[in-house]
């Protein structure tokens, strides 16, 4: 078993060196050609769409057992469990998805800092109820989601 992740902003990279470390197993950028049977597998996720790395590696996750997750800006429950259906479908086809989880993470500050840019041409009433939004957003990326998911990990996929 090992932990394969792809990162823009390193959301993404803190939740798989999380995991990899609670459950004690390699975490890796790439997927070794010669893989295990399950991998635990996280990208990231940006207006809906997942990272394009994914269409590369998921050749290798052919017929493996894998646990998914993804980090995203967006803390709507609802729009985290269609993504969770949506991605859990496109790996289906693929591989057996044991698992899917999605955490919330921090819009990182570039991106920040270009959606300040196209405020520049709102009004400023509104200017401003965008910037405190992207500003002041607190991520949900806490460690005891992530402990918790490992927890999932051991028992529901009775690995360990």
């Amino acid at each position: 078993m090992l932990v394969v992740y792809k990162s823009k902003s390193q959301n993404t990279a803190k939740v798989a060196n999380i995991l990899a470390e609670e459950l004690r197993i390699d975490c890796l950028k790439k997927i070794p050609k010669n893989s295990k049977d399950f991998i635990i597998y996280g990208f990231w996720v940006d207006k809906s769409k997942p990272c394009k790395d994914i269409y590369k590696d998921i050749k290798y996750l052919k017929n493996k057992n894998v646990a998914i997750f993804f980090t995203l800006a967006s803390n709507k429950e609802a729009y985290q469990n269609k993504l969770k259906n949506e991605f859990k479908n496109l790996f289906n086809n693929i591989c057996n998805v044991l698992l899917i989880e999605c955490f919330q993470a921090k819009t990182p500050s570039k991106l920040i800092y270009k959606k300040i840019i196209k405020f520049r041409k709102t009004p400023k009433k509104q200017n401003k109820e965008l910037l405190n939004k992207y500003l002041y957003q607190k991520p949900n990326l806490n460690l005891q989601s992530i402990k918790d998911f490992a927890t999932k990990i051991k028992t529901d996929a009775k690995l360990f």
